[in-house]
């Protein structure tokens, strides 16, 4: 168990033990797996082939924007595999259908030149998401440069189109330790990295700044945006961040490192640009998918991923809950204490579907609602998120052309492998026994992905899917992974790999069956205390003290 600390695992073994709480249980059936074991590992549905057959029937699709028609047809394609599954029940509730300002992208034209009345064509590599559209031909305006640290509020920046670079964010893996129950690292990478002063950047980590910049650029009056990739175009071609869903006040474009090298060299002699955004803008529904199978109580497992995204990996959450639903559903119902239900969010890639609401999180935030108010009911158990698996790990590298700014290259080893929970021992060793038995390396349990705070939960994000649910207290595990090419559709099956997919799959069978007959209160931990301190907080005057979210606070 190398990279699990000893105090920290005898801490958690001892916790569990106080509880009364064995991570295994022994369930009634001869014929049911055992927590983990060969039964998991030899059922069909975790083939590494059929796992890559569905990843590929998804792909298909194409790029899968909120409540776009690619979107909606995986939906049903989806349903169709569930109820082909035979007995899942699937709702009809039309509450889990929502109306959305859709937005999507019909071309986007950039031209530049020492003058306006000097412009040549140059090729762009996509428009950001919900960019003001233009008038036919576009807007003309001088370019200024603003470079990485200077924000743009407050700068000279009115009727100009602004170059600015999208700057990747990173944090050393040192810092990992101070957020992490343990990690599991075999061929001790992730150690090596974290001791060398290694540092793990990634695109979605400089999200902020590019929100930061869409809304100063907005309130300055700019006339347009161009965030400058640090890769070639052919790597960011139709990169899709940010995703909020939100209709910027500016026309804002993205080009790669080579152009950007061009407009830079503009802007600093004076030059100007014409870009054009078209876009078609239109009411659209989209909706959520539950299906559920019965079990020997109606004490529920939530699954949970999102189906919207815009390549193979983002997000093929949902391809692996079709191999634990056919899986589940394939066991006797002794072989279920609880029932398990499977939820398909929708608006991962719009995020604020309610109107007026400040709250973020697309269906997720919906959905985590319904289950605080379930866990309270005591028809609840936990949730389970899981997304982006298989993810091959990419390095940002010189560029081997001797062009400007760096390439995406893989590096032959998985992307690193993130599972988080909050303050339950029986969930933080349910992970453990799971990720070690399989051998997942290059792997850390974190409490979060943001630094503790003085409020709860101390930790707010689960860096994705994950975190709606445990901001709600509800006992959450949650697996998600950030690889650089996640929000490019640029890259494709090939970023994937079947056999680690199949691994961090089969991780969520074994842990679900583990989980399976365990007391609610066991699987519970810290999270119980946390919801009576809540409770009590917010019925007190100490409300308003942003120590908890409250009923009308908002969550995201």
């Amino acid at each position: 168990m190398r990279g699990l600390g000893r105090a920290r695992w005898a801490a958690v073994l001892v916790a569990v033990l106080a509880l009364g709480v064995v991570p295994r249980v022994s369930l009634r059936a001869a014929d049911c797996p055992a927590a983990i074991g060969d039964a998991n590992a030899t059922d069909p549905n975790f083939d590494a082939a059929r796992l890559q057959g569905d990843n590929q029937a998804m792909a298909d699709f194409g790029p899968r924007p909120t409540a776009s028609p690619a979107h909606t047809a995986f939906i049903d394609w989806l349903q169709q595999q569930m109820q082909s599954i035979g007995k899942y029940q699937i709702s009809t509730d039309p509450s889990l259908t929502y109306t959305v300002d859709r937005w999507l992208g019909q071309g986007v034209t950039l031209s530049a030149g020492p003058a306006a009345v000097s412009l040549a064509p140059m090729p762009p590599s996509g428009a950001v998401p919900y960019a003001q559209v233009t008038p036919p031909g576009g807007v003309t305006a001088p370019l200024v440069y603003v470079p990485p640290g200077t924000p743009l509020s407050g700068q000279d920046i009115a009727g100009k189109i602004v170059v600015r670079d999208a700057v990747p964010g990173s944090v050393p893996f040192a810092l990992f330790t101070f957020v992490e129950w343990g990690h599991y690292d075999p061929d001790g990478s992730l150690t090596t990295q974290a001791a060398t002063g290694g540092v793990y950047e990634r695109d979605f980590a400089g999200y902020q700044q590019r929100l930061d910049d869409l809304d100063a650029a907005g309130v300055q009056g700019a006339a347009g945006l161009i965030f400058v990739h640090g890769f070639p175009r052919s790597q960011v071609q139709g990169q899709y961040a940010p995703y909020e869903g939100r209709h910027w006040a500016v026309p804002a474009i993205y080009v790669g490192a080579d152009e950007g090298a061009q407009l830079k060299t503009l802007a600093a002699g004076g030059g100007a640009a014409n870009i054009g955004v078209a876009a078609s803008d239109d009411l659209a529904g989209t909706r959520m998918l539950v299906a559920t199978l019965p079990g020997q109580s109606a004490d529920r497992i939530v699954i949970t991923s999102h189906t919207d995204g815009m390549n193979p990996v983002w997000d093929n959450g949902p391809i692996a809950m079709l191999a634990l639903a056919r899986h589940f559903a394939a066991l006797p119902v002794e072989c279920r204490p609880r029932t398990v239900q499977f939820v398909f969010t929708t608006g991962h890639l719009y995020q604020h579907l309610v109107a007026g609401s400040a709250d973020r999180g697309g269906s997720a935030e919906i959905e985590a609602k319904l289950l605080d108010q379930g866990y309270k009911d005591g028809n609840v158990a936990m949730v389970f998120a899981l997304e982006h698996l298989g993810a091959k790990e990419y390095a940002a590298v010189p560029r081997t052309d001797g062009g400007p700014g760096r390439q995406l290259q893989p590096t032959g080893r998985s992307e690193v492998n993130t599972f988080f929970t909050g303050n339950s021992p029986a969930l933080v060793s349910t992970i453990t026994h799971a990720v070690v038995a399989r051998n997942l390396g290059r792997t850390y349990i974190l409490q979060g992905s943001d630094a503790p705070g003085l409020h709860l939960p101390v930790h707010e994000s689960f860096g994705g899917e994950g975190t709606a649910y445990h901001q709600h207290l509800i006992p959450t595990i949650a697996f998600v992974t950030g690889p650089w090419t996640l929000y490019n559709p640029a890259f494709g099956m090939e970023a994937l790999d079947f056999d680690l997919m199949r691994t961090q799959t089969l991780i969520f069978a074994d842990m679900i069956q583990s989980v399976a007959g365990l007391p609610t209160t066991a699987l519970g931990g810290g999270y119980v205390a946390e919801r009576t301190a809540r409770d009590t907080l917010c019925s007190s005057g100490l409300a308003l003290m942003g120590f908890v979210r409250c009923a009308g606070d908002p969550y995201g």
